[in-house]
Order: C-alpha cells, then structure tokens, then sequence
C-alpha cells in the first residue's frame, strides 16, 4: 500500500518537530515548510499530495495564500488549516478544513481521516 504524502506547513519548529515525527511513525510520507515560499515550492516539486497541514499564522507570511495556492493548483487536494486562535478573516471562499491548536495526535488522525471520508464521498 502506498504511504501517503502529507505536507506540514508551520513556522514553529517544536509543533512542526512534533507533527513530522508523529506522522512519520504512522507510517505517512511528510514534508515541511516554514514559509509561504517554501510550502508553494514544495507543493509545486513533490505533489500531488494527500493532505496539506497549514498553520495560518505564519511569522511574516500568509497562510491562506498557501491555501489559495493548493487549491488553485490541485483543487482536490484536501487542506487542513491549524490555527491557535479563532481566525476573524476566516475565508469563506476556500474549500479546508480546520483544526484549533491545541489538538491531540488522535484528534489530528481522527481530523484527516474525516476529511479523506469526505473527499472519498464526494468523488463517488
């Protein structure tokens, strides 16, 4: 069975370093970004990706541009936005969905499989 490719974007190192580690001894092929640039690079080099993991506070940079990129490029590409506080310029015009900081590594699971279900559903 194919592993499947999960792209962390966030520009803190500890919760990357966390969610990386997690992710890679479940067994999922993970690759990081700390950056709008970077997670635009990376998307563009190594997709197409199963989940996309974006913390929308980047320092210095934007997050939903990341997500405005991603579905733009591959729209059916599912996207999880993480955010440590409720967002006031949530987008309504992007397709993701979100999990509030902090989360425990089985509500992520739980989180990502939700949204693979979904996505499945909605292939069908």
């Amino acid at each position: 069975m194919k592993k499947r490719k999960i792209l962390v974007v966030d520009d803190e190192v500890m919760i990357r370093r966390v969610l990386i580690r997690f992710f890679n001894k479940e067994g999922y092929e993970t690759f990081e970004a700390t950056s709008e640039k970077t997670a635009i690079e990376m998307f563009r080099l190594n997709r197409p990706f199963d989940a996309v993991l974006c913390d929308i506070s980047l320092s210095g940079d934007d997050g939903w541009k990341v997500v405005e990129y991603v579905q733009r490029a591959h729209p059916s590409t599912p996207i999880m936005v993480m955010s440590g506080a409720i967002q006031d310029g949530v987008r309504t015009d992007l397709t993701f969905s979100i999990l509030y900081k902090p989360f425990s590594p089985s509500e992520l699971i739980e989180a990502l499989e939700k949204l693979w279900s979904s996505r499945q559903e909605e292939a069908k």
